[in-house]
């Protein structure tokens, strides 16, 4: 009797590899958090902890104007026939109320809390490059983004777009760590 291999699970095969895709992932888990960064900037007691805070929301909404603004310009369009196109964002809402909801409740948290709170960030940070969490970003919403499903045959991207295109059709799209960005108007 002979096994077969277990189909793999994650993001694509193309874009696990790299530095470059393991950055960009990066710069997209820390603009996921912007707006909990600013939460607690406004929350938290004590001009440290709310300049750290306040430092690391910057840091995010720098790392998403790069993605944007100057890595998906810079990419060559692909020019993919997408079947279907369903709207992502439900699974913004869960990501929300999991992994947001948990840090607003301590305006002073101790030593321990932030030792935990950044234990979980690595955790988070470590599935976040190696998944396809990338997709889960409120931030994009925030500045008038959507996230959607689109399949072309057997694959399934995620789609970043400012409004959801109608299938069947051709799109413009960039691909970024794992995202499709549609340059279609």
């Amino acid at each position: 009797m002979t096994l077969d291999a277990p189909s793999p699970t994650g993001p694509p095969g193309e874009v696990t590899e790299g530095f470059e895709v393991l950055a960009v992932r990066a710069q997209l888990f820390f603009s996921s958090y912007l707006p909990l960064f600013v939460i607690l900037a406004i929350r938290f007691d004590g001009v440290v902890l709310k300049a750290i805070c306040a430092a690391l929301a910057v840091i995010g909404a720098i790392d998403l104007i790069v993605v944007l603004a100057v890595i998906a310009p810079l990419t060559e369009a692909q020019h993919p026939y997408v079947e279907k196109i369903d709207d992502a964002s439900g699974e913004v809402a869960g990501y929300l109320a999991t992994y947001l909801l948990p840090f607003v409740t301590v305006p002073s948290p101790t030593t321990a809390d932030l030792i935990g709170y950044g234990i979980f960030f690595v955790v988070l940070l470590a599935i976040f490059l190696r998944s396809n969490l990338a997709q889960v970003n409120p931030t994009l919403y925030l500045l008038g983004y959507r996230i959607a499903v689109i399949t072309m045959g057997d694959v399934r991207r995620y789609l970043v777009c400012r409004k959801l295109p109608r299938a069947p059709r051709t799109l413009a799209v960039v691909p970024v760590a794992g995202l499709f960005i549609n340059r279609t108007r």
